[in-house]
């Protein structure tokens, strides 16, 4: 959305932030964690850049998650996968 509505520049900011945060994540959780550190610390990369994205179109823009996906449904599925990482874990 943010890249259809011609704000390409932020993307890239928002991008370089999240490989900085993923590299320094990635090295912490790696030597806290191990090898599971890394897939840590690319899930809080990734989200990182997911809500950065998110805080700037309503910032900017007005425009709410609602408004782009059936929060709902959205939230369903998350917990869903969630519990199910839990119970196979």
């Amino acid at each position: 959305v943010i890249n259809a509505l011609g704000h390409s520049r932020i993307l890239a900011i928002i991008g370089l932030l999240e490989l900085a945060i993923h590299l320094i994540a990635s090295y912490l959780c790696l030597h806290w964690f191990g090898l599971i550190g890394l897939a840590y610390a690319t899930i809080f990369a990734y989200s990182f850049e997911k809500l950065a994205g998110l805080i700037y179109l309503w910032w900017k823009k007005g425009i709410i998650i609602t408004q782009l996906i059936p929060f709902n449904w959205w939230l369903f599925y998350s917990i869903l996968l969630i519990v199910s990482y839990f119970i196979n874990g």
